[in-house]
């Protein structure tokens, strides 16, 4: 049976430097891995569901690219963690997807810091939102009632497709399952 010593030393070995300004392995030593006393996603795995339901979505930034992908002709963007950060109608309709999907038992505080650490990205050097998650929540005057047209640049609060978040839902929790009982048993 492994123990936490030989987890943290194999942690350490295989991260190395990279692990640095995150501190993967005080963050370890204090919660564990996945599976072993640490969650991938949860509690939030709302938060997580609607970021990666919305971040595919053009945005209007101006160091955002818009460009047809292979074969389908579909629009693809590549938007900066600066244009998430501070695009207004991203930031709202993140705000409202998670409002409206995560349960109220979800203490705002952890919203919050899911908010400043996974807006624009989850990168070590990125850029803070421009709005807290309240302050966001707080600009939007009416309550979206379009879903958005991911063919179109997004200029407002607009709601996620129901079908589309089940699904990035569904996939989280399975990763998260997947993960934990790797780490368990290997």
């Amino acid at each position: 049976m492994r123990t936490a010593a030989a987890i943290l030393a194999v942690a350490a070995v295989a991260v190395g430097p990279a692990a640095g300004a995150k501190d993967f392995v005080a963050r370890i030593a204090r919660q564990g891995t996945v599976g072993l006393g640490q969650e991938q996603y949860a509690p939030v795995t709302c938060a997580y569901s609607c970021r990666n339901s919305i971040s595919g979505w053009m945005l209007d930034c101006p160091d955002a690219e818009h460009h047809h992908g292979g074969g389908g002709g579909m629009m693809m963007a590549h938007t900066s963690p600066a244009c998430f950060a501070s695009n207004d109608p991203f930031l709202t309709s993140l705000a409202w997807c998670i409002k409206t999907h995560c349960p109220d038992t979800i203490p705002i505080s952890l919203l919050e810091r899911y908010w400043e650490m996974n807006v624009a990205g989850r990168k070590d050097d990125q850029p803070l939102p421009k709005y807290s998650y309240q302050d966001a929540l707080a600009r939007i005057t009416t309550p979206p009632t379009e879903v958005h047209n991911s063919s179109f640049v997004l200029n407002q609060t607009e709601l996620v497709s129901e079908f589309f978040y089940s699904m990035v839902y569904g996939s989280l929790e399975g990763i998260e399952i997947n993960i934990s009982l790797c780490n368990q048993y290997t």
